[in-house]
């Protein structure tokens, strides 16, 4: 068996085939087979219509709280776009600096007292005039 095809439909359709819905000028079945769409999926975009028709008066209000919400991440977005900027210059500064940690280690690790610190020096890829 193959895949069934999903049909999507614009937010345009949808309203425009609720409203015919809701007119009442024909029944659910005759708009269903009109469009070759499920009836099932005619009830669902009513009530989605009618449980969310109120909105419609409320553009104001909604568009208030959408630049609030906007706002807030766009400061959090400006917030860690600092700290990714302060953690790169502390991950460079340590990228320059390892070197020279890593060698003053490996300096250190050297006992200056034996006879032989040549040997630990070669290991320890430190020239000996170092120490």
């Amino acid at each position: 068996m193959g895949k069934r095809k999903v049909t999507e439909y614009s937010a345009e359709f949808k309203t425009k085939v609720a409203l015919e819905v809701l007119k009442e000028e024909k029944t659910q079945a005759e708009i269903s087979s009109k469009y070759k769409i499920p009836s099932s999926t005619l009830a669902g975009w009513v009530k989605h219509f009618l449980d969310n028709s109120g909105n419609v008066f409320k553009g104001k209000q909604i568009e208030k709280n959408h630049k609030e919400e906007i706002d807030k991440k766009e400061k959090h977005i400006d917030e860690l776009h600092k700290k990714i900027g302060d953690l790169t210059i502390s991950v460079d500064f340590l990228k320059k600096n390892i070197e020279k940690l890593e060698f003053h280690i490996r300096k250190n690790s050297i006992d200056t007292n034996i006879k032989y610190k040549h040997f630990q020096c070669l290991q320890a890829q430190v020239f000996c005039g170092f120490l």
